[in-house]
């Protein structure tokens, strides 16, 4: 501002503050004065803008630059909106007014005084409420705006499509008419009216009509609108919730519905009889159903056509939402593969009408996953919501797969009961040990044998046993046995028990045991024994055992008496008979020689005589020598083995080879010769049945036994069915028994035969003995 420009100190004081652009010009349009928000807002100061072209420079547009023009010249006042350019280029929608200021001594040729308005954040404003209205035009949500004497000034398309009316018609309609005509309310206002009367801002919910009759749910914002303060009117925002209202319903029905499922599943696994009234009516309540009914059929009573329910067995529980009571179950004769008829007749005939003239029943079989009849269960009710009704129908086959669930597992735990009860019956009357081991810590079935023998002997415990179990364990009760580890109760237990309980695969089938204490005779057990393999662990063993000692020692001493009685016949066979064959041969050829010259008929008949007995003789001593044989007496069994290799061997097309480790012998009388027998027994079952091309017998120590084994390449046969059959086999099994030794067969068709006979290592076993006579 020139410092020679006297304005009066108020003027100036009253100017300098403002926000707004002031600018003071001459009539030739020089700018003599501006205030400081000119230069803030448009960035030129009074020399630059001078030098631009004063005052004009400022007002691109020809039309307003004209009425610049004409109020320096005619004292003219105008204001209009116009762009001005700023000192940087930029168009600045400004509102200009100006004024004609008078000759003074500041101004002797008068001038004008112009005022700049920045409408740069009104055309904003305007521009977005522009954009809004667009917006609010265009949205679902019903909005409507009413002023301050209750006429409707907005009414969007959403409004249109919920009140199913066109704005043209509402806008300037009393809001009034529109509340009477759409808005349900018995009794006071709707809450749109009210709140529309309190002119505040509120939130709620009503209940419109349309022109079908339909209600549909609204919730509505209402908030007041005012300008600069003043109340204009109030602005209303509805959305209809009708589905959303269903949903919520559904949902609250779902939640209810599942609650009472979960209570009655509770009802039903819990301890106790179960009161299915209360089932039933927990269910009820929660479908809204008039009445609940349930028809159980015992297992043993499976519905037949055309009976009645009594004598099919059934019985009947009712629920009723009045609370009465049914007594008993009526008689009637129905197809019960028709539950929804059953329903409907029972409701008939008790008088329980319903309000609707055929009243609604569901009803569905309580069947089993074996598809087993538990009975039938129903629900009766008023009219209802479709769609509740579908939700009823996954209620009513969810309750029946629970009754089903409940009446199965009731069944099963009433059979194990029975089971159980029979169980403890057996094993407190049986004459067999029965008993069952734990493992406190499972065997991993993956280990070597080895391991897993040592870990199950260390591991076990009695979880169980009987009374001849516990004696066995010489303990009073079977109380003294339970939870006492194996290792500690049977200290002396063949670890071969063991090893073969794994090797067969965790079960023992008829398993001879002996044990042996130095103390007192070996006692003689048949064990059966399964393991319990859960995810590759072992984790329980059932087993039971009878002693059978006396008939081992029974069996042993007919199987001796059969060896006396072998010996005695090879006795008489070779004292006796061999002795007049021998007689026989020598007075054919002294005969021949006597009385027949060479040549004669005579003489090579009573030669053939001769031989004939000679052959004869030689064969006697050959049964002889394998009912007595008499290297038994003399040697170990290795070597009586070895001689039934040789003779096998030289039988045509056949090999037979005998394998000895070199050290392994037996010299006990009765043991090697009950092995032998075992031996010769096993290769002429070889020779005359498998049909085998090749045998091997074996004979070594195996840890702390003595193994023989008798392997053939023969046609083998399935032991299920020659068990108790062969008298060859079960002999085996008899001499095997009578020295406490383990004899196993393994054999398949087109398998071969494998006999293994495992012979506890004793001093007396091992030691060679006397000469016997």
């Amino acid at each position: 501002m020139p410092q020679d420009l006297p304005l009066p100190p108020p003027l100036l004081g009253a100017v300098e503050p403002l926000r707004d652009a002031v600018l003071i010009a001459d009539p030739d349009g020089t700018v003599v004065y501006h205030n400081p928000a000119f230069v803030d807002r448009y960035g030129y100061d009074l020399a630059t803008l001078n030098a631009a072209g004063g005052l004009l420079a400022l007002f691109p547009e020809p039309d307003v630059s004209a009425r610049i023009r004409s109020a320096l010249r005619h004292d003219a006042t105008f204001t209009q909106e116009t762009n001005l350019c700023t000192h940087d280029g930029q168009i600045l929608p400004t509102r200009v007014s100006t004024r004609f200021l008078p000759e003074d001594d500041a101004l002797p040729r008068g001038g004008i005084v112009c005022t700049l308005v920045d409408l740069s954040d009104q055309h904003r404003t305007r521009e977005q409420l522009r954009l809004q209205a667009q917006i609010i035009a265009q949205i679902e949500e019903a909005v409507l705006a009413v002023d301050t004497q209750g006429l409707i000034t907005f009414f969007n398309r959403g409004a249109e499509a919920l009140y199913q009316a066109h704005a043209a018609e509402m806008l300037g309609q009393p809001v009034d008419v529109l509340l009477a005509q759409r808005h349900v309310h018995d009794g006071p206002p709707s809450f749109l009216a009210q709140a529309l009367e309190a002119g505040i801002a509120a939130e709620g919910e009503d209940l419109i009509v349309l022109d079908d009759g339909r209600r549909c749910e609204v919730s509505i914002k209402v908030k007041p609108l005012r300008e600069k303060g003043i109340p204009i009117g109030t602005l209303a925002i509805l959305r209809e919730i009708t589905e959303k209202k269903r949903q919520e319903a559904r949902i609250r029905h779902r939640i209810q519905v599942e609650t009472a499922l979960a209570e009655a599943s509770r009802l039903l696994v819990s301890s106790g009889e179960v009161d299915f009234d209360r089932v039933l009516g927990v269910v009820g309540h929660a479908v809204g159903a008039e009445s609940v009914y349930l028809v159980t059929i015992p297992p043993d009573h499976q519905p037949l056509l055309e009976s009645s329910a009594t004598d099919q067995g059934m019985s009947l529980t009712v629920w009723h939402r009045d609370g009465h009571t049914t007594d008993d179950w009526w008689p009637i004769s129905l197809d019960t593969r028709d539950p929804e008829e059953w329903l409907r007749e029972h409701a008939r005939l008790r008088g329980h009408r319903l309000d609707s003239p055929e009243p609604s029943a569901l009803a569905v079989p309580v069947l089993s996953h074996e598809d087993m009849l538990y009975g039938y269960l129903g629900f009766e009710y008023g009219d209802r919501p479709r769609e509740e009704l579908d939700e009823d129908i996954r209620v009513l086959n969810l309750l029946g797969d629970l009754l089903a669930t409940y009446f199965e597992r009731n069944f099963a735990e009433q059979a194990l009961r029975e089971s159980e009860e029979r169980y403890r019956t057996f094993i407190s009357t049986t004459t067999e040990a029965v008993w069952r081991l734990e493992l406190t810590r499972p065997l991993v079935t993956d280990q070597p044998p080895e391991q897993q023998a040592a870990h199950l002997y260390e591991y076990s415990i009695f979880g169980e046993c009987n009374q001849v179990m516990a004696r066995l364990l010489q303990a009073d009760d079977p109380a003294d046995v339970v939870h006492r580890p194996l290792a500690q109760l049977l200290p002396r237990l063949d670890r071969g028990l063991i090893d073969a309980f794994i090797r067969e695969g965790y079960t023992l089938h008829n398993h001879d045991y002996t044990a042996v204490h130095p103390e007192s005779s070996p006692k003689h057990y048949v064990i059966n024994a399964v393991g319990t393999v859960h995810q590759g662990r072992l984790i329980r063993i059932w087993g039971s055992c009878i002693e059978v000692t006396e008939r081992v020692e029974l069996e042993r001493r007919m199987v001796a008496a059969l060896e006396d009685q072998q010996q005695r016949i090879g006795r008489d066979l070779h004292d006796g008979v061999g002795q007049l064959l021998t007689g026989i041969r020598m007075l054919s050829a002294n005969l021949a020689e006597r009385h027949f010259r060479e040549g004669d008929d005579g003489y090579e008949q009573a030669h053939k005589v001769s031989r004939f007995a000679n052959e004869a003789s030689q064969r006697v001593r050959e049964i002889y020598r394998g009912l007595t044989p008499a290297q038994l007496y003399y040697e170990g069994l290795s070597a009586a083995l070895e001689e039934i290799a040789y003779n096998t061997n030289a039988l045509p097309n056949l090999s037979c080879a005998f394998v000895h480790d070199g050290n392994t012998d037996v010299w006990e009388r009765e043991a090697k010769l009950h092995l032998y027998r075992i031996a010769q027994e096993a290769v002429n079952n070889a020779l005359k049945h498998a049909r085998a091309q090749s045998v091997v017998i074996t004979l070594r120590t195996q840890n702390d036994h003595v193994l023989l084994q008798i392997e053939d390449d023969g046609r083998g046969f399935e032991q299920q069915e020659r068990r108790g059959k062969s008298l060859g086999l079960d002999s085996m099994q008899y001499r095997a028994r009578a020295i406490g030794a383990n004899l196993t067969i393994h054999s398949s068709p087109g398998e071969g035969t494998v006999i293994r006979c495992l012979v506890p290592i004793t001093p007396a076993l091992t030691t060679p003995d006397q000469p016997g006579p």
